[in-house]
């Protein structure tokens, strides 16, 4: 392939596609607990990770965000410059008023709502460490990113900065199936799936959670799949969905690529031949992910 990636494009590509995954129970039962929150004091939420801001935008698009403060934490530049530029597009289109406080902090206001979103090129699991216990967040939404994370160290920070009460929203945790089709060679399609899933810190994190969050001093509220599943429409893929299958076959590569056990030649075929599926909307692909809600107590 001649196509250039970029991580900013990708996670952009991938908004729609986790817009259909996103397990509605979970996210219903979100609603509604953000719903019954005191709203006569500012609601404080912290997003690890945040990307280019898709989840940011989601929640104001949908409504579900009480009045407060919103910290984005991503320890790319590119990413919150990204999600700042997103934000105010998006907010100039939905016609909020807009009030630039800092480089990185930006004032929404629409009716009763007012948010004060501030951006951070930094790791948040570290910033709440230093916090020590903190209890100052009313909820933690973390999105496709515990699955990249030592989650038995992270949990207790994240844990200990929540008020009693507070939420934690984990979306699209990883968990052990990677799917690509039409089949090339069953034995080889096995191969490289497992192959893949040992560069993982943990490709089984989507399940393990469970039982961390039985084992916590709080309650899950509740627990869904939101798997990626990815077939060819009627009039065939469009541009980001295409982006989004070339960017994740080339992740598969570049994970790979120099793994002694995997033959160079024939992962070089079995990649050119899956890019050739996408552009002729043959591929499909599915990964298998988890949602949880999580209240402490």
């Amino acid at each position: 392939m001649d196509l250039e990636y970029s991580y900013q494009r990708y996670l952009a590509s991938k908004k729609y596609i986790d817009d259909l995954s996103l397990n509605q129970r979970v996210l219903g039962a979100l609603s509604a607990e953000l719903n019954v929150r005191n709203t006569e004091r500012p609601f404080k939420t912290i997003e690890i990770g945040a990307g280019v801001g898709t989840m940011i935008e989601r929640l104001l698009e949908a409504e579900l965000m009480p009045s407060g403060e919103y910290e984005a934490f991503d320890i790319s530049r590119k990413n919150i410059e990204e999600a700042k530029k997103r934000i105010i597009a998006f907010a100039k289109k939905h016609d909020y008023v807009i009030e630039n406080l800092a480089p990185y902090e930006v004032f929404l206001k629409k009716g009763s709502f007012s948010m004060t979103l501030k951006l951070y090129d930094q790791d948040a699991v570290e910033i709440i460490k230093s916090q020590e216990k903190s209890e100052s967040t009313d909820l933690v939404i973390a999105q496709a990113v515990l699955d990249l994370l030592n989650v038995e160290e992270a949990l207790p920070s994240i844990f200990a900065t929540l008020k009693p009460g507070g939420l934690l929203y984990s979306s699209i945790n990883f968990d052990g199936v990677t799917y690509f089709g039409p089949t090339i060679d069953h034995e080889f399609d096995a191969f490289i799936e497992e192959q893949y899933h040992q560069t993982m810190f943990d490709s089984k994190t989507g399940r393990n959670l469970l039982s961390r969050f039985v084992d916590s001093e709080g309650e899950i509220l509740s627990v869904g799949s939101s798997d990626w599943v990815i077939y060819p429409p009627a009039l065939g893929y469009d541009a980001d969905t295409q982006y989004f299958l070339h960017y994740i076959i080339n992740t598969v590569h570049e994970a790979l690529i120099g793994k002694p056990k995997v033959d160079k030649q024939q992962l070089e075929l079995w990649i050119k031949e899956r890019h050739e599926q996408v552009d002729g909307d043959k591929l499909l692909y599915i990964a298998h992910q988890f949602d949880y809600l999580f209240k402490r107590s």
